[in-house]
């Protein structure tokens, strides 16, 4: 996806722009119109015309044209199913936002070695319950290294959990929407995105999700965040044995994370039933206010 162009104008002093934007009106149906009302504050426009223009200025370019050229190719290169690839326009309003939000945070140069380094730190964060604790502290950590991490809740249509993108050469951009709901989930996805920045092109657009651009690529990611978030030595003790949640609870506090991490780990496997221990995960769910 190619870094787009803020547009500043005053829409309503441009009647020529909102006949012609008249024309674009049945491209506002691609859209989650309400989402982008609550979350980006765009699309108050009463007349199609001036709303086509609104949400063009929200995209940063100047037509539809131009927006399916920067935001729908991209993502048409994903192997998604029909039912998401009808959704697309959902899919790049959620990256958009994660864009602006993420331009916004202020961060030091990216330092590959650094963020890499951190990393390892991070997993300990995973122990915390209070997302308003981890959360900012997340924020905090990788800004030093580099990457500015938003959390952006995704509208219907969008089946992201997380993504990954360079908005410079000294800047990433990694965006986590919570998806799934439980702490699992969450920090594996951010780790499989972390992984992407640290191993992966500056020029690719990942999305989780969507089914990927490249099985090497994520199976790369997926393999990274495993890893570190139950190290391969430690790993091994997980199989050939039943579990009880006493037993999860201790051996998540010898590896120092948190015992949800443990069942998921156990479920993906095959060596716990998906119906089981999920009481031992943490579940967040977005509030009225969020985002």
């Amino acid at each position: 996806m190619k870094p787009s162009i803020a547009l500043h104008w005053d829409i309503s002093a441009h009647k020529d722009a909102v006949g012609a934007a008249q024309a674009s009106t049945a491209w506002l149906k691609e859209l989650p119109l309400p989402w982008l009302r609550k979350h980006a504050h765009v699309g108050a426009k009463r007349k199609k015309g001036e709303l086509v223009l609104e949400v063009l200025q929200f995209f940063g370019v100047a037509s539809v044209e131009t927006w399916r050229r920067y935001y729908e190719t991209p993502l048409a290169a994903f192997r998604a199913s029909p039912k998401v690839g009808k959704k697309v326009g959902a899919v790049t309003a959620w990256l958009r936002l994660a864009e602006l939000r993420a331009t916004a945070l202020e961060c030091q140069t990216f330092d590959k070695s650094r963020f890499k380094h951190t990393l390892s730190g991070l997993r300990e964060l995973t122990n915390e319950s209070d997302p308003e604790v981890f959360i900012p502290e997340l924020v905090r950590i990788c800004a030093a290294a580099g990457v500015a991490v938003v959390f952006v809740p995704a509208p219907a249509g969008c089946p992201a959990s997380g993504a990954t993108r360079w908005l410079s050469a000294t800047k990433a951009m990694l965006v986590l929407s919570l998806r799934h709901k439980s702490n699992d989930h969450l920090w594996f996805t951010f780790f499989h995105e972390a992984a992407h920045i640290v191993l992966h092109g500056k020029k690719m657009l990942f999305v989780a999700g969507l089914n990927g651009l490249d099985e090497k690529h994520e199976a790369e990611a997926d393999r990274f965040a495993r890893d570190l978030l139950i190290p391969p030595a430690a790993a091994r003790a997980l199989a050939n044995r039943s579990w009880a949640k006493a037993e999860v609870r201790r051996f998540a506090a010898e590896i120092e994370v948190a015992p949800g991490i443990v069942v998921g780990r156990l479920q993906k496997e095959g060596r716990l039933p998906w119906s089981q221990m999920n009481d031992l995960k943490l579940y967040y769910e977005w509030t009225p206010s969020d985002g």
